[in-house]
């Protein structure tokens, strides 16, 4: 009888027996000890499967959720950071790195950065030394009849060096002067770019087809960083090329300068 039940079986009305109606369940009293006792079992099997269930429900969330984030993540790589100067930046540093020169013609245009490091070369040195070859019209003729020739230089010895394989620059040097020879490696020597580590590449501006880049090189010769602002274009497929350093001349002379310090530094 129910009155035989302890006084927990009276506290529980609402033990299992149950069915389930209209999503709801109705319980049914039990009528003596040992039925509670079963149905207490029952009712505790059943809340572990509840739980069970609530724990597959938020491990399927969880990982929803963790799809989601790499999918948005893909989708962030693919539609954006590849499209971005920055990204085309670091595929030439990593074209160098694995010596594929077909990545670094496809996003370094070396004949316009060359042809344009050739003329800021000429204004840094009327900054450093106070000559005027600019305003001199013969001087500046026969320079401009060099350019040519020392682009040309400039452009075989960064492949073969890129390619290791300096013995493919024979011919383009075969076919220049020792005058254009000797500038071209004064160019080298004076922007030092072998010496030069990357350090940071950030997008300054962004219009159209064209983006300025400020990257900020360290020099292991002179223990110094320093910042070059690269022009870029927008190619066909979406990345980018490098065209121009726009600030080489700025560059030029606080390299000068660097030097300069570093030299007395040494000989005091």
């Amino acid at each position: 009888p129910r009155r035989n039940l302890p006084q927990r079986a009276k506290r529980n009305l609402a033990l299992i027996n149950h069915k389930k109606l209209s999503n709801k369940f109705v319980f049914h009293t039990p009528n003596n000890t040992n039925t509670y006792l079963m149905m207490s079992k029952q009712l505790f099997e059943y809340k572990m499967i509840m739980e069970e269930f609530n724990m597959t429900n938020l491990s399927k969330k969880i990982g929803i959720g963790v799809v989601i984030a790499i999918v948005c993540a893909l989708a962030f790589y693919f539609c954006y950071w590849i499209k971005t100067p920055a990204y085309s930046l670091n595929l030439v540093r990593e074209s160098i790195q694995k010596h594929d020169v077909q990545t670094f013609e496809k996003h370094v245009d070396l004949d316009t950065v060359y042809s344009k490091a050739f003329d800021d070369t000429l204004i840094a040195h009327e900054r450093i030394t106070g000559d005027n070859i600019m305003r001199n019209p013969f001087a500046l003729a026969i320079m401009q009849a060099m350019k040519p020739g020392i682009v040309s230089i400039l452009k075989a010895e960064t492949l073969a060096k890129i390619q290791e394989k300096p013995d493919e620059t024979t011919q383009e040097i075969q076919n220049t002067n020792r005058y254009q020879k000797q500038m071209a490696e004064d160019l080298k020597e004076k922007t030092d770019f072998e010496n030069l580590n990357l350090v940071n590449i950030q997008t300054l501006s962004q219009e159209d087809n064209t983006a300025i880049v400020a990257v900020t090189v360290h020099s292991k010769k002179l223990i110094k960083d320093f910042d070059l602002n690269i022009k870029m274009a927008k190619i066909e497929d979406g990345t980018w090329k490098v065209k121009e350093i726009t600030n080489l001349v700025d560059f030029l002379v606080e390299v000068n300068k660097a030097v300069q310090m570093h030299k007395t530094a040494q000989a005091a």
